[in-house]
């Protein structure tokens, strides 16, 4: 009977017979159930001829119930028997069964069944042949990219997420990461229903390696979305990846994490940018208060501006035009819902490249009114190239690179450090005022820059940028809130600049470029930080104002002089 079911499927294309060899395993369990089927079938109809011959009422009962259980056992319907008629009932027992041959319908059957299930079979398989397919093909575009740039992504969606020493949820843990941290994309695999990265993260002094699954990063980088954006229109691969979520979807689920405080303003922001991603930095241990009352202890790591209310300033600073700051300015700046609108939300922007909207048209318009508005003296690049190019190389945005070196030599650029003529150092260059700190701030800063071979222009813009990224963005304070307000590491000790009111005039600044090249409605990701006393005191007056004047960009943190330049410099 076997050979003869498997002689059966001979008619069927070449397709049937080629794949049959992939499939024996599951024909041979088919052939045992329908075998089984028709072994019952037969042993129920014996059964009945022998009662029905009895006459007795008990064995009818019985003959109708081994008919039933007939039925389950074939998946075929049966049809009635006539009560003194066990001929009829032995000849009509399966519905499918003619003139009492079951063993050689069921056999044909079988071969036909066996044939449509092979089809069947064939049809599932080169499906999930097909949506293995795309999986390698996504997974190999991707890696593709990850090997020619820097891609970062952001945590997020959870308090910390437990980083994988394999592609596992099951896998040993390598380190915790906190919610908001930023990593590097290394490569990407599929295991267990999910995309998962290698990603190298820095923690502190060391950069820890393990993998991250999709579901927990955020990324905005353009070729990442657009591979994200594929994968998202792949219907089929529903069951197969998990994390088919989109961008503008990431967005409305990352408010959800943070506080009601916060709520609020952040769905108003999400309803007009949909692809604006908001990411929440929890400060497990820190409070606003006891954030404040830590800046405030040295008031020399906080100045503002005299043109601010009487309330905000303490006693004067040492550079004319400046004091240094009071608790209540110190909390109206450091607490981050007192600037969720279009334009101050910048100062938590996540400081990374995207040539979706990082144009050199845009640095140049950061560039146009200072002396860094044309080429390069002695290269072949104009300064908005420079940081074009960099910004791509090192992951970085170029539009905060350029504001950045605007912002330490001024319009004019006329300082000792980055004249090339300065005597001892002649030739070296420190566009970022790197270690230009102390008494004798500008010897101390061009010793640094000939320590690191700084010998042209280029390089010094260059590897002030990477200094930049290294030291700042890349341990955490990679937002411009964070470079003034140092939360990571030992808190406070590590700020780029005084001017308390810096993050959100320099916000400003980052909007208008972007509102100037149409890219206000890409997609951003902004970092927040959250602190345990969620919203807290807001430091406005009872009009809701601060009392700040408006600072036009950048202008209002000119003030300091070349000799007070280390003041908003690296330290």
């Amino acid at each position: 009977m076997m050979i003869s079911i498997l002689i059966s499927l001979s008619p069927g294309s070449k397709k049937v017979c080629f794949m049959r060899n992939k499939y024996i395993r599951n024909l041979k369990q088919k052939v045992a159930l329908l075998l089984v089927a028709v072994f019952l079938t037969q042993t129920a109809t014996a059964f009945a001829v022998e009662n029905v011959n009895t006459g007795g009422e008990a064995a009818e009962n019985t003959f109708f119930e081994s008919e039933n259980n007939a039925e389950a056992a074939s998946g075929d319907s049966v049809q009635a028997v006539p009560e003194n008629n066990a001929e009829a009932a032995s000849e009509n027992t399966a519905a499918e069964v003619p003139e009492g041959s079951a063993e050689a319908v069921s056999e044909d059957n079988a071969g036909l069944v066996l044939e449509s299930a092979v089809s069947g079979n064939i049809e599932e398989e080169a499906a999930r042949e097909t949506v293995t397919d795309r999986v390698e093909e996504l997974c190999r575009e991707l890696n593709g990219i990850l090997s020619k740039k820097q891609v970062r992504a952001v945590v997020y969606d959870c308090d910390e997420y437990a980083l994988k020493d394999r592609p596992s949820f099951t896998a040993e843990t390598v380190c915790m990461i906190p919610c908001a941290s930023t990593v590097e994309l290394r490569s990407v695999s599929l295991n267990e229903g999910e995309f998962w990265f290698e990603a190298r993260v820095c923690m502190g002094e060391t950069d820890e390696y393990g993998y991250i699954d999709r579901s927990k990063l955020v990324c905005i980088d353009e070729d990442y979305t657009a591979w994200e954006n594929k994968l998202c229109a792949y219907s089929d691969l529903n069951g197969i990846c998990s994390s088919q979520i989109t961008l503008e979807e990431q967005a409305v689920r990352s408010v959800e994490d943070f506080p009601e405080s916060y709520r609020d303003k952040l769905y108003a922001l999400n309803a007009s940018h949909p692809n604006w991603v908001f990411v929440p930095q929890k400060m497990e241990s820190l409070t606003l208060a006891a954030v404040v009352d830590g800046e405030y202890a040295d008031k020399n790591r906080n100045w503002i501006q005299s043109s601010a209310k009487d309330s905000f300033k303490d006693s004067p600073a040492p550079q004319s035009g400046w004091y240094y700051a009071s608790k209540s300015a110190i909390n109206y700046y450091m607490n981050p819902v007192n600037f969720f609108d279009d334009s101050h939300i910048f100062q938590f922007e996540h400081l990374v490249y995207n040539s979706a909207y990082h144009t050199e048209e845009g640095v140049q318009s950061i560039l146009n009114d200072t002396f860094m508005k044309g080429n390069i003296p002695d290269d072949s690049l104009t300064y908005a190239e420079a940081f074009m190019k960099i910004g791509k190389s090192l992951g970085l945005s170029p539009y905060h690179l350029s504001s950045r070196v605007r912002l330490e030599q001024g319009v004019n650029g006329t300082s000792p450090l980055i004249s090339g003529t300065y005597p001892g150092y002649e030739g070296y260059y420190n566009y970022f005022n790197i270690k230009a700190s102390g008494t004798d701030y500008i010897v101390n800063g061009l010793k640094y820059a000939k320590e690191q071979k700084w010998n042209t222009r280029y390089k010094s813009l260059n590897g002030g940028s990477a200094f930049l990224g290294k030291n700042y963005i890349t341990q955490g304070q990679d937002t411009l809130y964070l470079e003034k307000f140092d939360l990571v590491g030992t808190l406070y000790t590590h700020q780029y600049m005084q001017n308390v009111t810096a993050p959100s005039t320099e916000a400003v600044t980052t909007f208008n470029q972007y509102k100037n090249a149409g890219a206000v409605n890409n997609a951003f990701v902004f970092k927040i930080t959250v602190f345990t006393d969620a919203g807290g005191d807001t430091g406005l007056d009872a009009a809701g104002q601060s009392g700040i004047p408006a600072l036009g960009g950048i202008e209002g943190l000119r003030h300091l002089s070349q000799e007070q330049l280390f003041h908003a410099g690296c330290g």
